[in-house]
């Protein structure tokens, strides 16, 4: 019986250590799932057809608008978590505008249109009514 107790402590010890590192891997295969599927979304058709550069006209003048405006309707406190732009209208039907890679961290996070709860629960996320993440002049890239 003691015999029988010390492996399941020993198999409960081992998975309370394995835990974190198992639904970090979890987490990466996810995302490498999403990345792809972003690609695939894409590459699949020129951007003209998919509507990727009407997307990338769009984020330029909006982030234009809002440097030269200084944010003006950055005074809610919860205007953040709604995105502007709904994606979908783009081609891109999981909410994903881009991802974000730390190299030496090993981290790559897709990037989500609004912060809300559920975003930041999926990955990073862009708060509204600041500059789009598109790089460029007056940009937070």
């Amino acid at each position: 019986m003691v015999c029988l107790l010390g492996v399941v402590l020993l198999v409960a010890g081992g998975g309370v250590l394995l835990y974190p590192k198992f639904t970090a891997w979890r987490y990466a295969q996810g995302v490498e799932k999403q990345k792809e599927t972003f690609l695939q979304q894409a590459e699949g058709e020129s951007p003209k057809d998919h509507g990727l550069e009407e997307l990338y006209q769009r984020l330029q003048e909006e982030n234009r608008q809002l440097f030269e405006g200084h944010q003006p309707q950055l005074t809610d406190p919860f205007s953040y978590e709604t995105s502007a732009l709904d994606l979908s209208q783009y081609g891109l039907e999981d909410g994903i505008i881009g991802f974000l890679s730390a190299e030496k961290m090993g981290v790559e996070l897709p990037i989500y249109l609004g912060a809300s709860q559920e975003h930041l629960a999926l990955g990073a996320a862009h708060m509204t009514q600041t500059s789009y993440p598109i790089g460029g002049d007056n940009t937070n890239c």
